[in-house]
């Protein structure tokens, strides 16, 4: 997933305050993907994207973050869909389980009460 949502950057400018080593992996990453002279930042798996620390752009730093923290909203690898389903299931689990709902931390009386079989 993290693949398709690479930024490719245009300009070695853009990248102010990353290292040589940094600036040369970007540089490998984005010939490989067929971007050759360009520069590929690759998304990590969490809005903490590393390079944001050193990156003297603003506009670039907004442009990662962004890709970062809204992957898996859409496309392929869409994730909104999946959360709903798994709260709707444990919804549904949480009678069994004894509970008002999946939150709730204590069973409710009633239940507690038909388990031990005093109701």
């Amino acid at each position: 997933m993290t693949k398709e949502i690479a930024i490719v950057i245009d300009s070695k400018d853009q990248l102010a305050g990353l290292t040589e080593s940094d600036i040369t992996s970007a540089a490998y990453d984005a010939k490989a993907a067929g971007h050759d002279g360009k520069y590929l930042m690759n998304i990590t798996n969490t809005t903490r994207q590393p390079v944001l620390v050193s990156l003297e752009n603003r506009e670039l730093c907004q442009h990662i973050w962004e890709a970062s923290a809204n992957r898996g909203l859409s496309g392929e690898n869409e994730t909104a869909s999946l959360v709903s389903c798994l709260v709707q299931l444990r919804a549904e689990c949480a009678p069994f389980l004894a509970y008002k709902n999946f939150r709730g931390q204590e069973p409710t009386t009633e239940s507690l009460l038909n388990r031990h079989g005093l109701k």
